[in-house]
């Protein structure tokens, strides 16, 4: 479960570590600082870290107190920014000074997070690692510090090393207000062994769950597999996707993102500035090979229609506001909720921002690619049994995983998901078109735009992955439905018993005739307790229910799991339902649709109820 997000924007602590991702506070001069930021509620927020020398002890701004270097990045949906100083650049400056033999150096990270960015203002070297003295120089003034925003972390505390030292390397003529920083020391040593990196080396973002699916030993060759996309590149695939369809080559060329409702603002309707989004995402979601890239290009490719719009043309849906945004056309409220928490972006009361902010244009896109399509919660999804024929052709059978999540209200809800990946890995555009459109819509498009990338990558030809060991897809002895009831409350009318489906989250009551037990059909009294087969049944009466039997309590009796709320609705049957009281369960058609997909998806095959009792 991702925690419930602070109101107040604040970075809550900042460590330092090796390469290898171990704490740090010595370090060589020879490798990699890597600072790591914690932050709350700041989701894409810019922070600025700088690395700056402390030689000098004691307060007061000195010529010696310089800045080494100084780098920016965003926060990730886990709260976390990074950045890897390269510490030769502190060995590269001392030379500059006229230090030949440096052993140690003290120095501090600084990170700060300003509020009301201003942009296109001139930058102003303050602090010049070799200035020339004016033959009278002039008074030594204080250095200038921006202004705390109000109702500020930053207001509340004192000034930073940094800012009492007076560490200025660049300064905007018009100030931002700083919102809040924080700071930590560490040394260089001259003698300090460097870290050796591990050969597959570690992300340094925070993970904030293992991946479902990682490519074998990070295979890399000369095509598309674990790599970034070069300008050159990205401009063809984006040519020739356009070049396969000649209505939309006349009437776009190559502009991108220039249909009349698109909100993106004209300096992100570049190949360049979505290479570079299309890079990040790729990496941020594991669509680490070329099969994975393919399949997702086909899918965002005809969702924008044909990357000409971040936004969905209709404007009369049942679901207005939540429109289809984003590269992936993320739609309905419910859906904007689970991402709102994902993400930590309020898109329920500013919607729009889904389809004008290119960093959530592309993050919501690789969101859904991994983890947000919404299934029930189960171990694998094997398709509905009402699926059209096409996606029932591909056999489909993949592992699921359970989300956790809330909207604010601090009711805990789940869903399960599928990695769409999986389904790329083996090339099942059918499927991936299904869970993404939830119908035929383009599917052909969708099929011919694979077909095209496929030429464009030269797939599987030059493919290093294309032998890649496809998922377990076949049951195993675990992949049967056991249903478990409990009898624990009886009256003179009924009895309720609480129920759990294994290896689920799936829980609820269940209503039945009162007791005693009877084998005797036209009785309306409860079956024994004991093991009980199931298979599906359809009648004039109960059109869909789950019915019950076994060498006791026959077929014919037709003992179904229906829905219902009271003894009156049983006849001999089991109520599904949410909740209860007395001689009541409530919930009823949602529980049992709960129950029904969970069976349709593992199968009905060797599924069983087991009836026990505990009464209270």
């Amino acid at each position: 479960m991702i925690p419930k997000s602070a109101k107040i924007p604040k970075i809550n602590k900042v460590e330092l570590f090796y390469v290898d991702d171990k704490k740090g506070s010595v370090f060589s001069f020879m490798e990699k600082l890597r600072a790591r930021a914690y932050c709350v509620n700041m989701f894409l927020k810019e922070l600025t870290f700088t690395l700056w020398e402390d030689d000098v002890k004691g307060g007061g701004h000195n010529t010696n107190n310089k800045p080494i270097d100084t780098l920016k990045a965003r926060v990730d949906k886990n709260g976390v920014a990074v950045v890897e100083f390269p510490l030769s650049k502190a060995m590269m400056k001392k030379a500059m000074e006229g230090e030949v033999d440096v052993k140690q150096l003290e120095f501090y990270v600084t990170v700060e997070y300003y509020k009301n960015k201003k942009h296109a203002t001139k930058n102003v070297d303050v602090d010049n690692p070799n200035p020339k003295v004016p033959i009278n120089p002039p008074k030594k003034t204080e250095p200038k510090q921006p202004p705390k925003a109000k109702g500020s972390p930053a207001e509340n505390k004192p000034k930073s090393k940094k800012e009492e030292k007076g560490i200025l390397d660049k300064i905007e003529e018009k100030w931002d207000e700083l919102w809040d920083w924080w700071e930590i020391p560490g040394t260089i040593k001259k003698e300090q062994p460097p870290t050796v990196q591990k050969p597959k080396g570690r992300s340094p973002a925070v993970v904030k769950e293992p991946p479902l699916q990682k490519i074998e030993e990070s295979k890399k060759g000369d095509c598309f597999c674990n790599r970034d996309f070069t300008p050159e590149e990205f401009t063809k695939i984006i040519h020739d996707l356009r070049d396969s369809e000649t209505g939309v080559k006349r009437d776009s060329g190559y502009n991108l993102f220039a249909a009349y409702n698109c909100p993106l603002p004209i300096s992100d309707r570049t190949i360049e500035k979505l290479r570079n989004k299309i890079n990040n995402l790729f990496r941020e979601y594991d669509i680490n090979t070329c099969i994975r890239k393919i399949h997702f290009l086909a899918q965002v490719y005809h969702e924008t229609d044909r990357f000409r719009t971040t936004l969905e043309y209709a404007t009369k849906k049942s679901y207005k506001p939540y429109f289809g945004r984003g590269l992936m056309q993320l739609t309905w409220e419910s859906n904007y909720k689970i991402y709102k928490h994902y993400s930590g972006v309020d898109c329920i009361s500013n919607y729009g921002q889904i389809a004008s902010n290119f960093d959530l244009v592309c993050d919501s896109a690789g969101w859904y690619w991994k983890q947000g399509k919404v299934l029930s919660v189960g171990r694998r999804w094997r398709g509905p049994s009402d699926a059209p024929t096409y996606v029932k052709a591909q056999n489909p059978d993949y592992p699921k995983t359970t989300i956790t999540w809330n909207d604010g209200d601090d009711k805990i809800k789940k869903y399960g998901t599928v990695n769409l990946g999986l389904i790329a890995d083996d090339d099942k555009v059918d499927l991936i078109s299904y869970l993404v459109n939830g119908g035929a819509n383009g599917l052909q498009e969708r099929r011919n735009y694979v077909f095209t990338l496929k030429s464009i990558f030269k797939y599987p030809q030059e493919c290093v992955n294309k032998k890649t060991s496809k998922n377990e897809t076949s049951s195993t002895p675990n992949d049967k439905v056991t249903i478990r009831l409990v009898r624990k409350w009886e009256t003179s009318n009924s009895t309720i018993g609480e129920f759990t489906i294994d290896n689920t989250d799936i829980k609820g009551y269940f209503l039945e005739e009162k007791g005693p037990d009877t084998t005797v059909s036209g009785i309306e009294q409860r079956v024994p307790i004991g093991t009980y087969n199931l298979e599906w049944h359809s009648g004039s009466k109960i059109k869909k229910g789950l019915k019950l039997y076994n060498d006791v309590v026959s077929k014919s009796r037709a003992i179904l799991i229906h829905s219902g709320n009271t003894a009156n609705d049983t006849e001999g049957c089991l109520i599904a339902g949410s909740s209860k009281s007395k001689d009541f369960v409530g919930g009823s058609r949602a529980k049992l649709k709960e129950i029904f997909d969970y069976v349709e998806e593992i199968g009905i095959e060797g599924s069983k109820i087991i009836i026990t009792q505990a009464y209270e």
